[in-house]
């Protein structure tokens, strides 16, 4: 019904407002910690398969930018991601690089939907 459906956008709009709020103060020390690591220390921390971190320190990408730390490990977890930074933050990397790994972990020749 069209009420069942608004109330499931409702509810949906308060997961990602409390997503988006989570943290709060510990945001800004996570961020902190995980910024403090550089090269493959700072890939493998997100949760990253292997093959993705040699290929991130291949590319010389020394460390994930914000929205990459923040949004791939919950991609990895399997929940949705909304995610709002400025253009060149990276993104692209940050929806990319979960769904690689989610190729890589389940094989890129699997049937059925990934």
């Amino acid at each position: 019904s069209a009420a069942g459906g608004a109330a499931g956008d409702a509810d949906a709009r308060k997961d990602a407002e409390a997503a988006a709020t989570a943290g709060g103060a510990d945001e800004a020390a996570d961020d902190d910690s995980a910024a403090a690591l550089e090269g493959a220390p700072a890939w493998a921390a997100l949760g990253l398969h292997s093959a993705l971190v040699e290929a991130a320190t291949a590319l010389g990408w020394t460390s994930p930018t914000k929205i990459q730390r923040r949004a791939i490990p919950v991609a990895l977890a399997g929940r949705d991601v909304i995610g709002l930074a400025e253009t060149g933050s990276g993104k692209t990397g940050a929806f990319l690089i979960p769904a690689v790994a989610l190729l890589l972990e389940k094989g890129a020749s699997s049937k059925g939907p990934v």
